[in-house]
């Protein structure tokens, strides 16, 4: 009874951050007994009459080995950590053997991560009222452990930019790999109040030694739940921004927390309707031959619910939008809405060719990333935008002034720059008002895009101007181009008395944006003084 007391209050001491003292030992056997219930320090007359506080005996495999080997004449290299690695079924409780075992030595902190997804998790650790774990590459000392598989030793924490303080007062630091096989798993780290002995690095090196040796029987691997893989995925879909690739990675994802081999992604265009924007898989051209107003009822489906799925009975009747799926060899199915701040935005879908008898703890985690889906869509989209918005011209939809200058810097390939102008503008303004004049910049726009497609790109910068960058395009090729172009909006200006004036470079070797934007403008310049409505080129 008394032995199973101090075992308790030995445990319930570490939680609290003190220590329990073993009083009143007057005899070698009881001191034995004590150090293998784990008790840290222990006095009475079997280690001397009363004296100064020097007599106190610390347990440390070194001072409790002595201590047993003098009183017993046994000698043990610590048996109790080796029964307890020995009966550990799994990594954690292998793990918390060795630290429960280092965590004796007076002033030792220990704990013990593996890798997980690029990540250091921490498995077990001793003395810590916080843990700092998921340390990516670069950061901590085991992370260096983990890249040169090599021990690391910090004498002196203070004068390492490596060490991440999880709590204060640490004076050194021991990270030691851990081998299973060929391959570093993870590593055994040490954090000591007090400097590290030779004697102790010796201890933490065989401890790390026989839980390496310890992992390689039970194993490394850790629980591919469906949370665990939605937990995963989060974080990666948490990471992109553009809106095609926050597309492509939900489909990705969507197959990962499922386990199912095909997805389907469609969203509310401007215009309100459900299309279509990403599909993955076996079964992705089975999704792409769902008919719109199908998908339309695949999302009216779960317009008040959290999911639809299949439920094993391959004789019941699919709805339309399922259909097309079971024609395909779809044998399971689950739909799913996209909701972001109480608007649905669109659905989700997984498909699998075999059975897999789903439940709600597989469709749960699939709710929870549609949940997260739907989020990163409406600000990927939102961002796009806003893009947009920054880079086109809101009246005529082409891109703008910092567009086409940004689009100079980006240009790689020989081409060609024409500046072009609307002549006697101001005119169509005076005489038929703004919103004629702003009717007519859209067609002129239009003009431009169906005259110049698939030859480059058009840009209204500024009031009545335009430009346009033609990639690969030799100038005699410009400006034929340009001509078709002035001919084609002469329909759309003449009746107002206005045409478009035109100026054509092509730039030279080492010549910066701006010069030869310049030298096309006052070519353009020079055509309206050669009598409007031409093209000039040099």
């Amino acid at each position: 009874d008394v032995l199973q007391m101090d075992a308790v209050d030995d445990a319930f001491a570490r939680d609290v951050g003190a220590t329990v003292i073993a009083d009143g030992v007057e005899r070698s056997e009881a001191l034995a007994v004590f150090g293998d219930a784990g008790v840290s320090l222990a006095q009475g007359w079997q280690r001397g009459r009363p004296g100064p506080p020097s007599t106190i005996a610390t347990f440390s495999p070194t001072v409790k080995i002595e201590a047993v080997t003098r009183a017993t004449g046994v000698t043990d290299d610590d048996g109790q950590c080796r029964r307890a690695l020995a009966a550990s079924r799994n990594q954690t409780e292998a793990a918390v053997a060795v630290c429960e075992h280092l965590h004796r030595f007076d002033q030792l902190m220990p704990s013990v991560y593996v890798e997980r997804d690029g990540l250091l998790r921490c498995l077990a650790q001793r003395g810590y009222w916080q843990i700092l774990d998921g340390l990516p590459s670069g950061v901590g000392v085991l992370t260096g452990v983990m890249r040169s598989g090599e021990r690391i030793v910090l004498h002196d924490v203070a004068s390492s930019n490596e060490f991440l303080e999880a709590a204060p007062g640490i004076a050194a630091e021991m990270a030691v790999p851990l081998w299973v096989g060929d391959r570093v798993v993870g590593g055994l780290n040490v954090e000591s109040l007090i400097p590290l002995t030779a004697e102790i690095e010796a201890e933490i090196d065989r401890c790390a030694a026989l839980l390496g040796a310890r992992l390689a029987e039970v194993g490394v691997g850790y629980s591919d739940s469906p949370l665990t893989r939605l937990a995963r995925s989060s974080k990666q879909l948490a990471g992109l921004a553009e809106l095609d690739e926050v597309r492509k990675a939900i489909v990705r994802m969507a197959c990962e927390v499922s386990g199912m081999e095909s997805a389907l992604l469609a969203q509310r265009n401007a215009a309100g309707e459900l299309e279509i924007v990403e599909t993955l898989g076996p079964l992705a051209a089975a999704f792409r031959a769902i008919p719109p107003e199908d998908v339309t009822r695949l999302a009216a489906m779960v317009d008040r619910v959290s999911s639809c799925y299949t439920a094993g009975d391959l004789t019941g009747r699919p709805v339309a939008g399922t259909e097309t799926l079971r024609g395909a060899g779809a044998v399971e199915v689950a739909v799913l809405p996209l909701i972001s701040l109480g608007r649905r935005t669109g659905i989700l879908a997984v498909a699998h060719g075999s059975a897999m008898y789903l439940s709600t703890d597989e469709i749960e985690p699939l709710e929870l990333l549609a949940a997260e889906a739907a989020r990163c869509l409406d600000l990927a989209t939102t961002v796009a935008e806003l893009r947009c918005r920054a880079s086109s011209d809101p009246l005529t939809e082409l891109g703008n002034h910092s567009a086409f200058h940004e689009a100079l810097r980006d240009e790689r390939l020989p081409y060609a720059v024409a500046i072009m102008d609307i002549d006697h503008f101001k005119s169509v303004n005076d005489s038929a008002g703004h919103l004629t004049g702003d009717r007519l910049l859209r067609e002129v726009a239009g003009v431009m895009r169906d005259s110049l497609r698939g030859f480059g790109h058009a840009y209204r910068i500024g009031g009545d101007e335009f430009a346009a960058i033609l990639p690969g395009v030799e100038l005699q090729n410009a400006e034929l181009a340009c001509r078709r172009l002035c001919r084609a909006a002469s329909l759309v200006l003449e009746p107002y008395g206005a045409s478009i004036s035109v100026g054509i470079t092509v730039p030279s070797p080492g010549e910066l944006p701006h010069e030869f934007v310049e030298r096309a403008d006052r070519l353009l310049y020079a055509a309206k003084r050669a009598g409007r409505g031409r093209v000039q080129t040099a």
